[in-house]
């Protein structure tokens, strides 16, 4: 039985999930999560990346605005007690902006659940195709 180099087995397996709870967001500004300087989960978060998974679950009343790979990167509007899930492309940062001008974001009121899915036939077949389109 031939044995998977650990770049590997983490395409098979997939990553843990790491969680991240908000800090209080104050009006109109942003909470950035960078995965390379993250000092909850720090190294052993990044040998995981890049990531294919991200859900923000949004316990506020206030929207906020989910930015993929930081700022000026794609931007998904998170509605107040709603929550939604990205898997479209690699994402190396997220950054969630309050939406609102007046309200403060409570303290671990917006969860942000940061993953790397296992390869499926389908995704490992579009990677490959992606490569050999230049």
């Amino acid at each position: 039985m031939k044995t998977l180099s650990r770049k590997g087995r983490i395409a098979v397996e997939g990553s843990p999930p790491f969680q991240f709870l908000s800090p209080a967001i104050a009006a109109s500004t942003t909470w950035l999560i960078n995965f390379r300087s993250n000092t909850t989960h720090g190294a052993r978060m990044w040998k995981y990346a890049p990531f294919n998974f991200v859900e923000i679950i949004n316990n506020q009343a206030e929207d906020v605005t989910l930015s993929i790979n930081g700022l000026g990167g794609i931007e998904i509007l998170v509605r107040g007690n709603t929550a939604k899930k990205y898997t479209e492309r690699p994402i190396e940062a997220v950054a969630i902006t309050n939406r609102s001008a007046v309200n403060a974001i409570g303290a671990a009121t917006i969860e942000v659940l940061i993953e790397r899915l296992p390869a499926t036939a389908d995704s490992e077949a579009n990677r490959k195709l992606a490569g050999s389109v230049r």
